[in-house]
C-alpha cells in the first residue's frame, strides 16, 4: 500500500504536536536577583521585609570574629552559617555570613547573638529566584591591609555573585568597581576604645570567573571580604520523571548544606 504525501505530512504533524506541547509547557528559568536589603548598625533586634526565597545575613565589624555575630534567627527560625564563609583580619576587621532557605515572607524580626556594640553592622539580603536545593556554591574569603579589597571566585551564567567587605574605620568612602552593582554602603559610629566600621556589598552577574573589588583612596586599612555565588533555579537540572515512592536525585552533586546553626569561635 502506497501512502500519499499528504498522509505522511499529517502523520509527522501528529507526532510533532506532543513534543511542541512539552517544550511550550516547560517553565523558563529566571536569573537570581536581589530583593529587599536592610542594614542595622550597633546591636539590638531589627525588622527585615523579606521578599525572596533565600535570606542572607552578613555580620561586619572592625574587630575579631568573637565580637561579630555568632548566631541569628528570622521570625524565630534559626539561620545556618554559610559553609567556610567567615574571615577575620587580626583585630582589624571580620566578616561572617548566615542563610535561611524559604524564609517567611513579609516583615519579621531578625535577632542575633554574639557581637554587639556600636561598630557592628548587620545586613539582611533577600534573594529572589534562588535554587532552594543548592542555594549557593563555594564561598571564598580574603583579607588584607590596603586600599583595595578583592576576591575572585567562579560561578555560572544565570547565577549572581554577592560580595561583602568589612573595613576598619569610616573616614574613607568605599565604592564597588564596575560592572558591579552596589547593594549597600554603610558606616557605623564608633566609641573611644572601638573605632567604626565600613560595610559594603555588591553583586555581579555570574560567570566562570568573577573578580569582585571594593576600593577607596587615601589610607590603607585592614579589611575582610567574602564572595558567595548565588545559584539560580537553572543551576541544578530538574528531574525527568517523578517517582513519589522512590525519588531519584537529579542534577550535579553539591556540597551538603548544614541545617543547624553554627557559631563562630
Amino acid at each position: 500500500m502506497v501512502q500519499s504525501t499528504s498522509s505522511v505530512a499529517t502523520l509527522r504533524l501528529v507526532l510533532l504536536i506532543p513534543v511542541l506541547a512539552i517544550v511550550l509547557a516547560s517553565p523558563a528559568f529566571a536569573a537570581v536577583t536581589i530583593g529587599n536589603v536592610t542594614n542595622k548598625t550597633a546591636g539590638g533586634i531589627f525588622t527585615h521585609n523579606n521578599n525572596g526565597n533565600l535570606l542572607i545575613l552578613i555580620g561586619m565589624r572592625r574587630s575579631t570574629l568573637s565580637y561579630n555575630v555568632t548566631g541569628a534567627s528570622y521570625n524565630g527560625v534559626p539561620l545556618s552559617a554559610v559553609p567556610s564563609c567567615r574571615r577575620e583580619n587580626s583585630s582589624g576587621a571580620s566578616i561572617i555570613a548566615y542563610y535561611l532557605v524559604n524564609p517567611p515572607q513579609g516583615g519579621h524580626t531578625i535577632s542575633t547573638t554574639g557581637g554587639s556594640g556600636t561598630p557592628l553592622i548587620r545586613t539582611a539580603v533577600s534573594v529572589v529566584g534562588a535554587n532552594t536545593t543548592a542555594p549557593f556554591g563555594s564561598c571564598v574569603t580574603s583579607a588584607g591591609h590596603s586600599t583595595n579589597a578583592s576576591v575572585s571566585l567562579s560561578s555560572a551564567s544565570g547565577d549572581l555573585v554577592l560580595a561583602a567587605t568589612a573595613k576598619g574605620y569610616a573616614t574613607e568612602t568605599v565604592s564597588a568597581a564596575s560592572p558591579q552593582t552596589q547593594r549597600w554602603n554603610v558606616k557605623s559610629l564608633g566609641v573611644s576604645d572601638d573605632s567604626p566600621t565600613t560595610g559594603v556589598g555588591s553583586t555581579e552577574a555570574g560567570a566562570s570567573s568573577a573578580a569582585m573589588s571594593h576600593n577607596w583612596s587615601g589610607t590603607s586599612r585592614m579589611w575582610a571580604m567574602l564572595g558567595i555565588p548565588l545559584r539560580s533555579t537553572s543551576s541544578v537540572s530538574s528531574p525527568v520523571t517523578q517517582r513519589p515512592t522512590s525519588p531519584t536525585p537529579s542534577g550535579p552533586t553539591s556540597t551538603p548544606i548544614p541545617t543547624s546553626t553554627w557559631s563562630a569561635p
